[in-house]
């Protein structure tokens, strides 16, 4: 065989191996499309990807019982946690499986991230690392002497079956303030619990908040309570001298819209270890979402959405 004929016949013979490897690559890329398809709808059932909704789309009444911060609990030291830990934690409680507290839950990091208003996944990722390591967690007494320990944050690594292989997924479980350990009363205005309405996250508006104005935030809703007289004669237009006589019953107190909140600016900044040399800036990024309004040397700290906001009411766009 002479040269030029053997060269030919190693080209034909290179076409067919050319094939087989680019058929191999094409193979490998659909099989990693289809695993991370499969990947994706491990999380509750959808894409990883979501969109915030509108206030007609989402639940106006469920919530989760967020503990109070305090000067003095001992047992509740989560105000100083790193300003990440603040917007991760109530994103973890607003997926919790209400009717199961104990139930193990999926959520990627990603949507974490998105709802914390992180722009980076690692700053999640980092928050939540904390609130396990440092052991934050509520305490509950029993009989008066044994005591119970929820921790905030637990989550494990588990083991999905996925086409080709297996792939280690992160569940989480989230500590809060249950149903058999509250004290039924007819206000929350001295229980260590305040209801913190999911509508918040699921709308986008906590996102969008800046890190300080959401831990202000949580200070806020700690310190706030229920005036009658104040919100009858605001609310209601009861005369002034008519709100002496003023009382609401349970269903009334339930519906309010806001709550009062009196406390300096500068113990709310202790209670979350934020810096108040700026305050303004932190309060206009609260009333620009509608969830407060400073009037006078008080706040008026909504529960519901403002009326007088028409951002509530719009997709939230990031």
């Amino acid at each position: 065989m002479n040269l030029a004929l053997k060269v030919r016949t190693d080209a034909k013979r290179q076409i067919p191996e050319e094939k087989r490897e680019k058929k191999k690559k094409q193979k490998t890329i659909e099989d990693k499309q289809r695993q991370a398809a499969f990947f994706n709808s491990l999380y509750t059932g959808r894409n990883m990807e979501f969109s915030f909704k509108t206030m007609e789309e989402v639940s106006m009444t469920k919530h989760f019982y967020f503990p109070k911060l305090g000067e003095d609990y001992e047992d509740w030291s989560f105000g100083a946690a790193p300003l990440a830990a603040f917007a991760v934690y109530p994103v973890i409680c607003s997926r919790v499986d209400f009717r199961n507290h104990e139930r193990w839950m999926k959520i990627s990091m990603e949507e974490i991230a998105k709802k914390a208003g992180h722009k980076s996944v690692s700053t999640t990722s980092n928050a939540i690392k904390h609130l396990i390591e440092a052991g934050y967690g509520m305490t509950k007494s029993i009989e008066g002497e044994i005591k119970q320990r929820y921790p905030l944050i637990e989550r494990k690594k588990v083991h999905e079956k996925v086409p080709k292989g297996e792939k280690r997924v992160w569940e989480y479980r989230a500590g809060f303030i249950r149903g058999d350990m509250i004290k039924r009363r007819k206000t929350d205005d001295e229980a260590r619990y305040f209801k913190f309405p999911t509508w918040i996250i699921d709308t986008g508006l906590w996102a969008k908040l800046k890190p300080r104005a959401k831990a202000l935030y949580i200070a806020l809703r700690s310190c706030s309570r229920f005036d009658e007289k104040l919100y009858a004669g605001l609310e209601n237009g009861v005369p002034f001298d008519q709100l002496d006589q003023i009382e609401f019953d349970l269903e009334e107190y339930k519906a309010r819209k806001w709550e009062v909140c009196n406390t300096p600016t500068t113990r709310l900044c202790r209670m979350v270890n934020i810096d108040g040399s700026d305050i303004r800036k932190i309060v206009d990024d609260l009333e620009e979402t509608g969830l407060v309004e400073k009037i006078d040397r008080w706040w008026k700290v909504w529960l519901m959405p403002n009326p007088d906001k028409n951002t509530t009411n719009k997709h939230q766009e990031f």
